[in-house]
């Protein structure tokens, strides 16, 4: 059950059952009046303390995937870093490797000809 339901559940059931009292038990009108004020303000306290709840929890939430993405930032920036000197390493290595087949080449051409 997610926490959305739960509330919802628990709110309903404060309702229901505070409704169900005042209605069937036997009180004059201002006992009843009283008490619905009482169980109102009661109902009042625990809904905002219910959204704080959910507030807290969903910025906890957004720190945590702030932080997350935070850290994947960093390992793509690294695992990029490391992608790009391979890359130079291999076209440097690739380069030096052609330069002496031209190199050799050449020298195969020249000693050829003469």
């Amino acid at each position: 059950m997610s926490k959305g339901s739960a509330f919802r559940g628990f709110f309903l059931g404060t309702i229901l059952g505070a409704a169900a009292g005042l209605l069937l038990a036997p009180r004059s009108g201002e006992d009843t009046r009283s008490l619905l004020k009482s169980e109102s303000q009661k109902i009042k306290d625990s809904t905002l303390e219910a959204i704080q709840e959910s507030k807290e929890n969903a910025l906890e939430s957004i720190a945590k995937a702030y932080d997350q993405v935070e850290e994947l930032r960093v390992e793509t920036n690294q695992r990029l870093n490391q992608l790009r000197e391979i890359t130079e390493s291999s076209l440097g290595k690739q380069k030096k490797i052609l330069q002496k087949a031209v190199s050799e080449t050449k020298e195969s051409i020249s000693g050829k000809g003469a």
